[in-house]
């Protein structure tokens, strides 16, 4: 089953995300405290006590960025990029709007399609 929530740009689905965040991967672990995902992740039971206490014990910020997405990679939580995603919209928000435009190029809008019984347009 895949998982996908709405959002302005549209569906958006954990694999998809999981690309995005592999191209992001140098702008994330430059530009991300990852202290404020770490905590919404673990409360989203994304990651688990263990995790936290190793995120921990990684003292430098970009290094336990770092850490945090190998383990989101390697994660079998099937909304763990959708999680992280959230985690990011109110500790960097620039980050969002690039992942955001990205998806929005992935998204490829429906052509309109006649009616069969009028022949007009939908």
């Amino acid at each position: 089953m895949t998982h996908a929530i709405q959002t302005p740009t549209g569906i958006m689905s954990n694999e998809a995300l999981k690309d995005i965040f592999k191209d992001l991967h140098v702008k994330i672990t430059d530009s991300l405290d990852p202290d404020c995902a770490i905590n919404f992740l673990l409360g989203e039971s994304v990651l688990n006590a263990e995790d936290h206490a190793d995120l921990e014990e990684v003292i430098v910020s970009e290094n336990r960025c770092r850490e945090l997405l190998s383990r989101l990679h390697l994660s079998s939580h099937p909304e763990a990029f959708v999680q992280f995603r959230l985690a990011l919209i109110d500790e960097c928000s620039s980050i969002v709007d690039d992942i955001d435009q990205r998806l929005k190029s992935l998204t490829v809008e429906p052509k309109p399609q006649p009616d069969s019984s009028t022949g007009k347009i939908r």
